[in-house]
């Protein structure tokens, strides 16, 4: 081996690249080491409770905060696939409003297939068709929902349709079996004159104006509406007798006959 010093500082630098280079090699070859920091972990979406958010959109909506009601109760719809309940109420806010009946009849659709509450069902499915102009098939869906629940509100808005339908004798018999539950409901006993006299009943359309008459004597409305269905069927005298027992700014005005040219 040479003594010369330069020589032996060339072989030392080399020594030391070398040294260097395998302690690389072995760095990139050994495991990293786990780090200290703490991984951001991404957050778990929320659980939401469909009964909750049922329990708000109903509670909303009675207060009439319409869209905070509509965004609970899609929740409820979105995080219970099997409940029919939220999209019964949901399918009922949507027509209540007039809006996104499309939406209202799908939901109604899928209630059905979740064997939901059949009388409810066909109770908006009848305002959904309702709504929609459909009003025979409206008429049809109020009669299967008052085959399982009985409710008066519902047989007179039934009632109403069928007297539109020009099905008079119907309505009649509909709003009959309501005021033997309600007697005193003037606004049933007025529709049942109108529907009775459509359907050529007169007696029996006298007698609900007559009835309607006494259960409001102070009420003006049903006393004119009694003498003005005598002056349509001829019975002016009855007429008459109707129009005495007004106060005089309720009478209706009298017409006079045109003078006749003076005779010269």
């Amino acid at each position: 081996m040479s003594n010369n010093p330069g020589h032996l500082s060339v072989i030392c630098r080399k020594l030391t690249m070398v040294a260097a280079g395998f302690g690389l090699v072995l760095a990139c070859a050994s495991p990293r080491v786990p780090s200290h920091l703490p991984v951001p972990a991404t957050p778990a979406a929320p659980v939401v409770d469909a009964s909750r958010e049922l329990a708000l959109g109903r509670a909303a909506r009675v207060e009439g905060r319409t869209t905070e009601a509509r965004e609970h109760l899609e929740r409820a719809v979105r995080a219970d696939p099997n409940g029919p309940v939220a999209r019964l109420e949901l399918a009922d806010l949507f027509i209540a409003e007039g809006s996104e009946l499309g939406t209202a009849r799908i939901l109604l659709q899928e209630a059905q297939v979740l064997r939901g509450d059949a009388e409810r069902i066909a109770r908006t499915g009848g305002a959904l068709e309702e709504l929609e102009g459909h009003e025979a098939q409206a008429v049809e869906s109020y009669a299967r929902a008052l085959e399982l629940a009985a409710d008066p509100d519902l047989e007179v808005r039934r009632a109403l349709l069928l007297l539109r339908l020009g099905r008079p004798g119907e309505a009649a018999t509909e709003l009959g079996s309501v005021l033997l539950l309600r007697p005193e409901d003037r606004g049933a006993r007025a529709a049942q004159a109108d529907a009775c006299e459509a359907a050529e009943q007169l007696a029996a359309a006298e007698h609900a104006l007559a009835v309607a008459s006494a259960l409001a004597p102070a009420d003006a409305a049903p006393l004119r509406a009694l003498a003005s269905f005598y002056r349509r069927h001829g019975q002016r005298a009855k007429a008459a007798a109707v129009e005495r027992q007004l106060r005089p700014d309720d009478r209706p005005a009298r017409k006079l006959r045109p003078l006749l040219p003076a005779r010269h």
